[in-house]
């Protein structure tokens, strides 16, 4: 009752507050009639200004003033509110749905109402309480703030209240607080949230609730006026690109034909989803559109100006016929040959074959001599199963039943059988860690080894047999089937994978209305981004992967300009990280500041909905009077945050539809019932929880239109690949164990809206932007291709994941360290097969650019250790006097350790020895997924010399940066100085630091920034920047930490300072690598901790290395130490960085992409120092390859035992097999008059053929061994034919060879070999090959330098470094930074508050359970 009462009363208080001010106003506008009176139009049967909506008010003065219902001014919804206001004033009847744009007019409408029927409360009352602001008069001390006087909407003057944080929380007296976990969390991630959850007490949460919901209510009105109410000040551009300037600047390679024929073709095919917006007058494309009845001579004329083709009975553009799929576009021509030239003549026909003929890829084949440029198929891929093959070439036939005469007759088989008879038939010795059986069981039929291995020897078996089985199919697809079956595995592979063309997207007509100017500055629309936009229009969907700085985001608004005047969209929304929000807000309309446009953005014609995080205050204008949530307003665009992203809901029947969808496309095949219902009970918890408990639905909203900014955020949608479906129901083994943990929540939904959109809007309209889609993670791949349009991944023949990681990626079970330094075996990415093809794939969702590509002004970047150069395309090695090193040396401390890792590392010494208790490292890491723990006592060899190498690597990387860090140092307590001194890579930096510090300082002029990076020892952080106080000389306020665990606002404030100048130093963990801009004023960033991950590298890089960098240089800084790993991980840095580029880089040079980690061999080389024992390392490889010498002779001696008894077996049988084909088909002995003629002896495969006949022939009588002889005749001469080719002839024997004297020599070429063996890599060899190294390192005049000699070094760029400038200061530089400082000095203390707040919480939550603990101990006792 009281709730309710209070209700009441509040409602009757604004209320008449509402009636006084009315009463205030002016009268009503005495030309009302005249002003208000619009006549007939083109947009509504209205005519009256208060009869009409604000939207189609608007669209009818933008036809008055540019001829375009398009370019909405926002003076004119000024106009029209109005002329509602003074309407309602003059008593006029205003329809339901022209009060939905003015929400707040409504109200006072039904609120006046309200006053007529409580106007008989009696004004002499005794006041209560709880009516109005009586409480407060009575009790001024309990108003939460500061009371100032100033004038409300209407002018009238009125007393309002502004204070912090601080004053809510001092002001609130009460007993005890509780804060919830939740209002923490909202605030650390929204520092505005509101303050209704700081106290659990029902009284005083029921008082302040109502203040509360006043203030939100309020803002809600604010921010609706401020979107679309007159009074508030809009951005509205002076001057506007008109469409037709558009269209003549940006479309100057196309004919008018070109153009008329695409728009013809869009509207033919059904591409337009609203086609009546291109066909109204007042649109610019309308002048484009073809009339139907001039279709057909337009037709004809296009196609003899080769501006169409003829294809599949109809025509189409030449820009989209000449690319995509070739191969299928050749396959169509040839099939409409003869109707092409009858209709349109020879020439039509040649013309086209030509032009396609001109463009089509290079095909792949499977006999390419490069075999790294062979098109790769596993032989366990769908593909594999789906070919089907006639005989082998060596002879192998294959029989399948003939019901009609009921017997067996040769047919074919699939790839994959056909693979397991080829290598059922190869010779034992070319195995060399698996067999035949081993290959079809445990790799190509999926099955596990029996029980009587144990765990590492099955995971052992089954990493032989997959390695050896993809060897041994690539020989067998290019020696082991006859030509006419590679050419159609060749042709139908290509077809679906390798005939993709990308389209010339030049020649897409691009045309939009926008601003003419973008921040003040005449906008350019720069040709990348003109590339985009034509991407995007013509698949509809697609991934704009822009390198930082190249216009992403000018890219997607001009982008959803074009679907909006095209009518491909009428609602588009934008999903932005928090950080940006208010950018993208600013950039599509401007900023403007005390009713001046201070900022000109893109689309300022446009609506632009700032929805944030769709909390009630940010949807409460898009309800009706009953609370019913209304669409977003037509041709408006929608902003909201990821926050407000996982808030979208769908209703029950698309929840049904899209729910099923994802599950069969996550669960890849069909379950047994039972787990089936058990997936799909899981997809639902994930999902449904978040989905359909949001806060708004999606078709409730009316988004058609899907841009999300940062996309790789969503790049964890598929994180693991299963079996297919058997016939008996059941699934197949999972036939790769890559995972990347559990799929994220955003990707998930992500997937699910984005199928919405796609579904709903003709398979287009989702654009994502990313400069990083993906790393090398082929899972990450499939998530971001599949978000884009799963549909068109399964019509380019990708069909599933499977098949995915079945075209185009190699694996391998590798030895690998886990983070708490155990061995594993686990799955690994090996690299990527077909790389051309997979690159096809990409560019058909993916348009890629660098900054390079686009000639963006970025910084001249140095990379530190500097030892080449680049003059155009080649890299030349620097002199030693011109290099500039970051080599260090090891401490005695750090030597010592090493000498330890060293013996460990080449076996030495037992882990046990020297390292009682090794520790894990503390690296932060996104990668949850797991490999098969390995008991090392069941270790081979090989294994444990791996373990232990992976294990050093670990030991060594610690090592270089601290030996604070390492594992096996007891001592984890040092001093700050102590913890620098003993490090001579955090020596180093602390030093250049200071170089960098002193010359600003001589110079008179502001410190740059520097960053530090490293991924370890983030609990040491805090003795760097004591360090860098105390002795460096730096303030306190000065030295920044951003790490995980801290919140957004206070790396934001931190971020700010950083930007702003006022930070000096930043150091860092992995959580700066992305999203956090630090360019500004930095000039150094110090990698300390370098990562495997070259896309990681990049990203880091990209902090400070970034357009809008007041330096024209940055340095990079690597420091590595000498005898460590650390130039080893340098080195494959810079090797991976340049093969992952060849992802990007289309010229297609190879088709295979090798990304192994490492080679255990070079691993070593990085990790031992010692002459004698490098000099063992480096001979063990020529050991090795003269084994393997040794190996093969030997294998020659067995292949000779085979050759020798299939010569038997072939002399033995041969002759039953000559009579029996000389019986069957006799040769001719005389010409047709009796002469004798010379007979021609039939060759052996003649022989076999005429053979093979004869017992298949239903007229002979054969037996069991005469099918048994051909057996074994067949399969001796293929072991002839092989043996004369690999031993035999090589060695100048034929086929009748000495078996004694063959096998003689080669026993002597075997002594002689072990006798090489031991002269080059014995005792006497490592001891010379030790003498080498010495040797060579003085005569390269090797000499190892001090920290203080390398900083020297890097102190003598700081002059270039540091003065050269790319954007000058000035005083509004120095206004902005100001602006940034405050800005960060504000969030960061928001955050420490928000911070001693959770602390207080815990502290709360620690007492209060404490003292149920002790009640609990009285209550027993």
């Amino acid at each position: 009752m009281a709730q309710g009462y209070k209700g009441f009363a509040q409602i009757a208080r604004e209320a008449n507050k509402r009636l006084e001010e009315l009463k205030k106003q002016k009268t009503m506008d005495p030309l009302l009639e005249e002003r208000g009176f619009i006549g007939p139009n083109d947009i509504t049967s209205a005519e009256y200004a208060w009869e009409m909506r604000k939207t189609e008010y608007q669209q009818i003065k933008a036809i008055e003033k540019t001829g375009s219902p398009m370019v909405l001014n926002h003076a004119d919804g000024k106009q029209h509110e109005y002329l509602i206001t003074e309407a309602i004033k003059a008593g006029k009847e205003i329809p339901e749905e022209v009060l939905q744009d003015y929400p707040w007019l409504k109200a006072e409408m039904q609120e006046l109402e309200t006053v007529k029927e409580s106007e008989s409360i009696s004004q002499t009352e005794q006041p209560n309480l709880l009516m109005g602001d009586a409480w407060f008069e009575e009790n001024p001390t309990k108003i939460l703030g500061e009371q100032y006087e100033t004038t409300d909407r209407f002018g009238k003057p009125t007393t309002k209240v502004k204070g912090s944080m601080d004053d809510v929380i001092t002001g609130i007296n009460v007993p005890s607080v509780d804060v919830p976990v939740t209002h923490v969390e909202a605030l650390e991630s929204n520092i505005k949230d509101d303050v209704e959850h700081l106290v659990k007490d029902k009284v005083y949460k029921e008082n302040i609730e109502q203040v509360v919901q006043k203030t939100k209510k309020e803002r809600a009105e604010k921010e609706l006026q401020k979107a679309i109410n007159p009074d508030a000040p809009m951005v509205v551009a002076k001057d506007n690109f008109s469409f037709d300037d558009i269209m003549q600047q940006y479309n100057k390679g196309l004919t008018e034909d070109e153009i008329k024929a695409w728009v013809w073709y869009k509207r033919k095919t059904n591409g337009y989803n609203d086609e009546t917006v291109v066909l109204a007058k007042k649109n610019g494309w309308s002048k484009y559109v073809v009339p139907l009845n001039e279709v057909g001579k337009q037709l004809d004329k296009w196609l003899k100006a080769g501006v169409v083709c003829y294809y599949n009975g109809d025509y189409m553009p030449s820009v989209l016929y000449y690319a995509e799929n070739i191969y299928k576009r050749q396959s169509v021509l040839l099939r409409e040959k003869e109707t092409i030239i009858q209709t349109f003549g020879e020439e039509q026909y040649n013309r086209q074959w030509k032009g396609l003929e001109a463009v089509k890829p290079p095909k792949l084949t499977l006999t390419d001599p490069r075999k790294e440029n062979r098109l790769f198929i596993k032989p366990t891929s769908s593909f594999g199963k789906e070919i089907r093959v006639g005989a082998l070439t060596d002879g192998t036939a294959f029989t399948e039943y003939n019901s009609t005469t009921g017997k067996w007759q040769e047919g074919t088989t699939d790839l994959t059988d056909a693979f397991k008879q080829w290598l059922r038939n190869q010779p034992k010795d070319d195995f060399k860690k698996s067999s035949a059986w081993d290959i079809i069981s445990y790799y190509i039929d999926g099955r596990t080894p029996s029980r009587h291995y144990d765990k590492e020897e099955k995971l052992r078996i089954r990493q032989n047999a997959k390695q050896e089985g993809d060897t041994f199919f690539v020989e067998f697809l290019a020696k082991g089937l006859t030509r006419e079956d590679q050419l159609k595995i060749e042709q139908l592979w290509n077809e679906r994978y390798n005939g993709y063309v990308e389209i010339n997207y030049f020649k897409i007509p691009v045309a939009f209305t926008c601003s003419a100017t973008f921040k003040n500055k005449p906008l350019f629309i720069r040709p990348a981004q003109r590339e985009g936009i034509g991407f995007i229009s013509v698949h509809g969907s697609g991934c704009i992967a822009y390198d930082v700085g190249v216009g992403k985001t000018m890219t997607a608004i001009l982008s959803l300009a074009q679907a909006l005047e095209s009518g491909q969209c009428k609602r588009p929304f934008i999903v932005v990280p928090n950080q940006t929000y208010k950018n993208w807000l600013s950039e599509l309309r401007g900023v403007v500041e005390k009713g001046q446009v201070t900022l000109t953005g893109v689309l300022p014609q446009y609506q632009v909905m700032d929805l944030y995080n769709l909390g009630r205050d940010y949807l409460e204008p898009l309800m009706d009077e009953n609370g019913t949530m209304q669409p977003v307003p037509e041709y408006s665009i929608s902003v909201l945050t990821y926050e407000g992203f996982n808030r979208l809901a769908f209703n029950d029947d698309t929840w049904d539809t899209i729910g099923n969808e994802l599950f069969d496309i996550l669960n890849q095949g069909t379950e047994e019932e039972r787990e089936k219902v058990k997936l799909f009970e899981k997809i639902e918890e994930m999902m449904g929880r978040g989905v359909k408990g949001g806060t708004a639905n999606i078709e409730e909203l009316g988004f058609d239109y899907m841009v999300v900014d940062e996309a790789h955020a969503m790049k964890k949608s598929f994180t693991q690949v299963k079996g297919e479906q058997q016939g008996s129901g059941k699934r197949e083994r999972a036939p790769y164990e890559i995972k990347s943990g559990q799929p994220s929540m955003t990707a998930l939904r992500g997937f699910m809206i984005s199928q919405y959109i796609l579904r709903n809007n003709k398979m287009r309209n989702v654009l994502l932007l990313t400069a990083t889609p993906f790393t090398n993670s082929p899972l990450e791949i499939y998530s971001m291709l599949a978000l884009i349009g799963y549909q068109q991944l399964e019509k380019s023949g990708v069909k599933n994941i499977k098949e995915f990681f079945d075209t185009y990626i190699k694996t391998s079970l590798e030895l690998v360290i886990n983070a708490k330094l155990k061995p594993e075996r686990k799955e690994i990415v090996m690299g990527f097969a077909n790389l051309i093809a997979l690159q096809s794939l990409i560019f058909k969702f993916i348009t890629y650019k660098t900054g390079e590509d686009a000639n963006i002004q970025r910084p001249n970047k140095i990379v530190l250790p500097m030892v080449n150069k680049r003059e155009g395309d080649q890299v030349i090695a620097l002199s030693p006097e011109e290099q500039i090193s970051t080599n260090l040396p090891l401490t005695p401390t750090q030597r010592g350790f090493m000498q330890d890792v060293e013996l460990y590392v080449t076996g030495r010494t037992s882990l046990t020895n020297f390292c009682v208790n090794p520790m894990g490292m503390e690296e932060e890491s996104e990668d949850t997924s797991k490999g098969d723990a390995i008991d090392e006592s069941n270790m081979s060899a090989d294994e444990e010399e791996g373990a232990r190498i992976l294990r050093g690597l670990s030991f060594a990387r610690q090592l270089a940066l601290s030996p604070y860090l390492y594992a096996c140092n007891p001592d984890k307590n040092p001093s700050y100085d102590q913890y620098v001194d003993s490090s001579p890579k955090l020596k180093y930096i602390m030093e250049c630091i200071k170089s960098v510090k002193r010359f600003h300082e001589m110079r008179g002029e502001d410190v740059s920034g520097q960053v530090i990076y490293m991924n370890a020892g983030v609990s040491f952080f805090p003795l760097i920047r004591e360090y860098l106080i105390k002795k460096i000389g730096f303030k306190d306020s000065e030295i920044g930490i951003i790490k995980s665990g801290l919140s957004a606002a206070k790396k934001e404030g931190i971020k700010e300072k950083f930007l702003a100048g006022t930070i000096k130093v930043l150091i860092g963990s992995a959580t700066i690598k992305e999203g956090i801009n630090l360019q500004n004023k930095a000039t150094t960033l110090y990698n300390c901790w370098l990562d495997w991950n070259p896309t990681d590298v990049k990203q880091l890089e990209g902090r400070i290395w970034r357009f809008g960098n007041r330096y024209a240089n940055v340095r990079i800084v690597n420091p590595l130490m000498e005898d460590s790993v650390d130039t080893f991980i340098f080195q494959k840095l810079e090797e991976k960085t340049s093969r992952i580029n060849e992802i990007w880089y289309r010229a297609g040079k190879t088709n295979a992409l090798n990304l192994e980690e490492f080679n255990p061999a070079e691993l070593k080389m990085g990790l031992v120092t010692d002459p004698k024992a490098l000099a063992e390392l480096l001979l063990i490889e020529e050991r090795e390859q003269i084994q393997d010498e040794i190996n093969s002779l030997k294998n020659q001696q067995n292949v000779l035992t085979d050759i020798k008894s299939a010569r038997d077996n072939f002399n033995s049988n041969i002759e039953h097999v000559n009579q029996a084909v000389e019986r069957y088909k006799p040769q001719k002995t005389t010409d047709k008059h009796g002469n004798p003629i010379k007979v021609q002896a039939r060759s052996i495969e003649t022989v076999l053929k005429i053979y093979k006949d004869y017992l298949e022939d239903e007229t002979t009588q054969t037996t069991y061994r005469d099918q048994n002889i051909y057996d074994t005749v067949r399969k001796a001469n293929a072991t002839l034919k092989r043996g004369l080719e690999q031993v035999l002839e090589p060695k100048g024997y034929d086929i009748n060879f000495d078996f004694e004297q063959v096998n003689g020599r080669i026993n002597t070429e075997i002594e002689e070999k072990q006798r090489i063996l031991e002269e080059r890599t014995g005792t006497e060899a490592v001891s010379q090959k030790a003498e080498e190294i010495i040797k060579d390192r003085e005569q390269k005049g090797y000499k190892p330098k001090s920290v203080a000699e390398r900083v020297e070094e890097f102190a003598s760029l700081n002059d270039k470094v540091l003065t050269e400038l790319m954007v000058y200061g000035g005083e509004s530089e120095k206004a902005t930074d100001t602006k940034r400082a405050k800005k960060g000095e504000v969030l960061e203390s928001s955050a420490d508050k928000l911070d001693k707040i959770r602390k207080l919480r815990g502290a709360f939550k620690q007492m209060q359970e404490r003292l149920q603990r002790i009640k609990a101990l009285k209550k027993a006792a």
